[in-house]
């Protein structure tokens, strides 16, 4: 079920509805995206692929792979396809989390193991260093 809040927020765009697919990086979570917005990444990602280089055909091939069209039915529920279920390892209990553009959708235990590995500082020292990424803010 989509959560309220969330529900509240999509607004505009519930009635042209989600598509749900495989995780870009592993196989421990889905991503869904609103439709517009996979339709926007699609076209980028097939405007620059090459139609004549094997390599970037597979990847094209597989980063659509289990690719599903989703609506939210009269409880503001969304059905998940059980193979998208199986792959990701969806129990019972799921976490919707947001990052940004994408929604993942992940096994609640599994989710929790993976944020308790992650060290956000560390991460935040890597990836920005020195810079402030919130002076742009300013």
């Amino acid at each position: 079920m989509l959560p309220v809040g969330l529900k509240k927020d999509l607004a505009s765009v519930l009635d042209k509805g989600f598509v749900v697919k495989r995780s870009t990086f592993d196989s421990q979570y889905l991503e869904i995206y609103t439709t517009e917005e996979w339709e926007r990444k699609l076209g980028i990602v097939t405007k620059n692929v090459n139609p004549f280089n094997p390599k970037e055909v597979a990847f094209l091939r597989a980063y659509s792979a289990g690719v599903r069209k989703v609506e939210l039915d009269s409880a503001g529920r969304f059905l998940v396809p059980k193979e998208l279920m199986k792959v990701a390892g969806l129990s019972k209990d799921i976490v919707l989390a947001g990052t940004g553009l994408v929604m993942e959708l992940w096994d609640k235990e599994r989710y929790e193991e993976v944020i308790a590995q992650q060290d956000i500082g560390q991460l935040a020292q890597d990836l920005f260093g020195e810079k402030n990424i919130f002076d742009e803010l300013s």
